[in-house]
């Protein structure tokens, strides 16, 4: 037997699962998936800060304006980092990548 408090929590379970599939146009797995690809770029973006600085710091042959360009690059993507833009995060550190490899 079932409670009416019990019946309601139901009902409302049943209602956010309608919502977050109609709303986002997944099921749970897929939003799953969604959030670990999103976690997973904010990880790339983030190592891509770390090998940059230490690419920087090894290396004695950038010029200063490829390392003022580097500087730059971390900025902008800490900034998108801490705004939850995960995927121009990724994308900018690519762009680190290239510029000092």
């Amino acid at each position: 037997e079932i409670s009416c408090i019990a019946m309601k929590e139901r009902i409302l379970d049943v209602q956010l699962t309608f919502y977050c599939l109609f709303s986002t146009g997944y099921n749970s797995k897929q939003r799953g998936d969604k959030a670990k690809e999103f976690a997973k770029k904010a990880s790339k973006a983030k190592s891509g800060i770390s090998q940059g600085r230490k690419f920087m710091e090894i290396s004695t042959t950038l010029s200063d304006e490829v390392r003022t360009q580097a500087e730059e690059y971390i900025t902008t993507i800490q900034g998108l980092l801490d705004a939850g833009d995960n995927t121009k995060a990724e994308s900018t550190a690519k762009k680190l990548s290239k510029l000092l490899g």
